[in-house]
């Protein structure tokens, strides 16, 4: 699911951002967009996140589970790596399984996606 907030001082929090509008979203320096990235394949994630000009290098990690919290600048946006310990419900696997959010943080927008691990 692909999810997309957008809010503006000047007009009520758009609770379902379409996709289409992004660009020019991110072209309004007043303006806050949130995109969220649940279970969705790695291509439609690829499209979306080339479109805010993220490196490859940065697309890749988000789109890899990596396990390997970390903090990459790169100028224009922050890309950070954060897991979450999460209680297994199956005894076979192991009494605890991680989960990875990765986040985009730009002057005018946030981009997160969330790897849950099986």
């Amino acid at each position: 699911m692909i999810r997309a907030l957008y809010y503006t001082p000047d007009a009520p929090l758009e609770m379902e951002y379409p996709a289409s509008q992004f660009i020019s979203a991110l072209q309004n320096p007043k303006g806050l967009l949130w995109v969220d990235f649940t279970g969705e394949s790695p291509e439609v994630c690829e499209s979306v996140l080339k479109e805010f000009g993220f490196h490859p290098l940065a697309i890749d990690d988000a789109l890899q589970e990596t396990h390997t919290p970390k903090v990459d600048d790169w100028s224009e946006y922050v890309y950070i790596v954060l897991n979450a310990m999460v209680l297994n419900d199956d005894p076979a696997t192991g009494p605890l399984k991680t989960n990875e959010s990765d986040v985009f943080l730009g002057r005018n927008y946030i981009v997160t996606h969330l790897t849950m691990s099986h």
